[in-house]
């Protein structure tokens, strides 16, 4: 009888003990979970503020590159009809374009030297007023064509054509070709290169 007795005791103990381990168990089980579940979140909460902020800054918001093109854009002065190289006699079409360009009668001038550059295709003056025209015009889009032809040959109004090549990106709102134009002027000595490390400041 003694033995059964001790032998009910233990057995009796045991089942009380299962109940408790169980439950020791599970909610060690279920810490571990939630402990997962917040590191994933938690990472994955992370990767969505990084990259929210990486495409933000990538696109540069419209009210601020109305600010920054505001602040440093100015038409080219043209102080002559024949700014640089020569035009020849039957080029009359540049003439009156600049003349109007001078003026302030940008369409005159759009079509002048849109003619222009008909008759003289390659006639770098002629793509790099035109590129200016189109800004002045509300066209950054076209302007960035014109000058990008005349800012990638590296002759005669190169690096103007850079400089307003990257304000007229920054017009329509490219971050990163805009960029790109300032840099090289900015390694460039000149009177770009301050303006341009200062936009380059701006951008990042």
């Amino acid at each position: 009888p003694k033995t059964e007795e001790i032998r009910e005791f233990i057995t009796g103990s045991l089942n009380r003990e299962e109940p408790v381990s169980w439950k020791i168990s599970e909610n060690k089980r279920r810490r571990i979970l939630s402990k997962s579940l917040i590191i994933r979140y938690s990472s994955l909460a992370a990767a969505i503020v990084v990259g929210a902020i990486f495409l933000i800054k990538s696109l540069l918001p419209a009210g601020d590159s109305q600010k920054l093109f505001n602040k440093y854009y100015e038409p080219f002065n043209a102080v002559s009809a024949v700014t640089r190289g020569t035009v020849t006699d039957g080029n009359i079409a540049f003439n009156r374009a600049v003349e109007n360009y001078k003026s302030g009668n940008f369409k005159a001038a759009e079509t002048g030297f849109s003619e222009s550059m008909v008759s003289e295709p390659t006639f770098l003056q002629a793509h790099f007023f035109l590129g200016i025209t189109e800004i002045e015009l509300k066209n950054p889009s076209k302007a960035t064509e014109l000058l990008g032809e005349v800012a990638n040959r590296k002759g005669d109004y190169a690096k103007e054509a850079t400089w307003y090549l990257g304000l007229a990106y920054i017009k329509t709102g490219d971050k990163i070709r805009a960029s790109k134009c300032f840099e090289l002027l900015a390694k460039s000595p000149g009177f770009y290169s301050d303006r341009s490390q200062k936009i380059l400041r701006c951008l990042r």
